[in-house]
């Protein structure tokens, strides 16, 4: 909402509080342009979470600001092993607490990066989300030899205040990892990839459950291979966290789904509140791992030389959520075609992990992006 004593902008939502009804209830109406919305609330503080924190002014990177530099992250080593066999490398649990460096690994088809943080640091970005990290990411390559080539990035994010275990961070993402590692190598194996990512997604329902505790994750994983039908990347995702498909010249050409209520709000799905609330509930899940909604969306792209497939967790994918979008746009999906602009410019998934990571950063640092755990993963086509 507009600080006090400013003026409204036409079609910047406002609430006006009308008394109470017989009940207590607050009574309110919500007015967005030309539209109005009688509502009821029980208190005060309801109020003021649908109102929600004061949203900035869209804001663009122009032509000036490209190629894109991190002004608050000092972007981060890359290590890349060199290896004729499978490699495996992953950020989670206790391994993506204080990771120092980019992980990556380069292929014949494939060359890809991962990358996860806790987030905005009171020393870089005056902010803190929290002192420890519930994403997890994961990468492995299994180069060609006999068979073809098969490269797998996830990224996973455990909902935060939804169950954790004690003293162990990141716990059901984990999970996530682990099961999406076991995908890959079915793969490796021969079998289907779709086939592959359903039985992930149900072992990692399963381990998350059996944790005990409540906790929930989201699940976004990728499967690049070179075969028969050419070049294809296979993807299963649950919840909010995205994969990306951006040709080389960083044009967004596909973009998996989200599953959070702001969005079906958004897209007009959920008749029971009106869609100028729907950014108030973009960060409840509509499906999870972990819960009684686990289903996943699958598809398969085709991928031509230079395609950049991108990973991410909310961290990177809300980064506009606090800028105050035009009607009948979503800040992730503005977000999304930003991302473009981003990558654009750099030539190697190291690289641009870096850049991502940084750009998500200055976002919070600047209010325009939720703070939050970050996770990045890349697969770039060779």
């Amino acid at each position: 909402m507009p600080a006090e004593g400013q003026p409204v902008p036409p079609g910047f939502p406002t609430l006006q509080v009308e008394g109470r009804d017989d009940e207590g209830m607050l009574l309110v109406v919500l007015s967005a342009g030309e539209q109005a919305f009688r509502l009821r609330v029980p208190d005060l503080p309801s109020l003021m979470s649908l109102a929600g924190p004061q949203l900035k002014p869209l804001h663009d990177l122009t032509d000036a600001q490209l190629p894109f530099v991190p002004r608050t992250f000092k972007p981060l080593r890359v290590d890349e092993p060199k290896t004729a066999g499978p490699y495996s490398a992953a950020l989670a649990g206790p391994t993506a607490q204080d990771p120092t460096s980019v992980l990556s690994a380069r292929g014949h088809a494939f060359w890809g990066a991962i990358y996860s943080c806790k987030g905005p640091t009171p020393e870089a970005q005056g902010i803190e989300y929290k002192s420890f990290n519930e994403d997890g990411a994961l990468l492995r390559l299994r180069p060609p030899g006999a068979k073809s080539e098969v490269f797998g990035v996830g990224v996973f994010d455990q909902a935060g205040g939804e169950g954790q275990v004690a003293e162990r961070p990141g716990a059901a993402s984990e999970c996530a990892a682990i099961a999406f590692e076991g995908a890959v190598e079915q793969v490796e194996a021969g079998r289907g990839a779709r086939e592959a990512l359903a039985d992930a997604v149900s072992r990692a329902n399963e381990t998350v459950r059996a944790l005990g505790v409540g906790a929930i994750t989201t699940f976004a994983g990728a499967i690049a291979v070179r075969g028969p039908d050419g070049l294809e990347v296979h993807g299963a995702c649950i919840g909010d966290s995205r994969i990306l498909h951006f040709d080389k010249d960083g044009r967004l050409l596909e973009a998996s789904e989200q599953h959070n209520l702001g969005k079906a709000i958004f897209l007009g799905l959920v008749e029971e509140v009106p869609p100028p609330l729907a950014l108030r509930f973009a960060a409840v899940l509509t499906r999870s791992v972990g819960s009684d909604t686990c289903e996943p969306d699958f598809f398969t792209w085709k991928l031509s030389p230079g395609d950049r497939i991108v990973v991410e967790s909310d961290g990177l994918g809300d980064a506009r959520e606090l800028e105050d979008m035009p009607s009948g746009v979503w800040h992730s999906d503005r977000c999304a075609e930003e991302q473009g602009r981003v990558l654009q410019s750099f030539h190697s998934p190291g690289e641009i992990v870096n850049a991502l990571i940084g750009y998500a950063l200055d976002q919070m640092a600047n209010g325009f992006g939720k703070p939050d755990n970050v996770t990045v993963g890349v697969i770039q086509v060779c």
